[in-house]
């Protein structure tokens, strides 16, 4: 009986906490924040059409999305990344380069402020959209705090 009254006592004591102590947000170290991956939607003639080389991008970011928190709803994102781009580009004599271009947008209040375009070129996809990762931190550590 003596540990029902203490068990109620701690969960009122908890609730009481909660409620001088307001509960925020808080990002764990090393976290830059919440980030929602979709690709562009290209609409020719006013019609929507999926893009699979984009969609396997999304993927391919959503795994690699190392500091960042990979969220499914828009609305909860700090930061909204949109693939534009994916192609075999042949660079420096690297006739299988593969390119993917996004842009990074941060939120501002209710709507998006647009913040940089990435386009990164490797001999791999998955190493492509690594290092596109790599540069949305390296951007977000210089200009999402400001």
């Amino acid at each position: 009986m003596n540990n029902c009254k203490l068990q109620g006592i701690g969960i009122l004591a908890f609730v009481g906490c909660l409620t001088v102590f307001p509960v925020t947000t808080v990002r764990a170290a090393g976290n830059l924040g919440k980030i929602f991956i979709k690709a562009a939607s290209p609409e020719p003639g006013g019609q929507q059409f999926a893009d699979r080389g984009l969609e396997d991008t999304v993927k391919d970011l959503k795994r690699r999305a190392g500091s960042f928190v990979v969220v499914d709803d828009e609305a909860s994102a700090d930061f909204l990344m949109v693939v534009v781009g994916r192609d075999d580009t042949p660079v420096s004599g690297q006739p299988t380069a593969k390119r993917i271009t996004v842009t990074l947008s941060i939120k501002d209040g209710a709507s998006w402020k647009p913040g940089v375009k990435i386009s990164k070129v490797t001999n791999a996809w998955s190493l492509s959209a690594l290092h596109v990762i790599g540069d949305a931190k390296k951007w977000v550590q210089a200009n999402a705090r400001k």
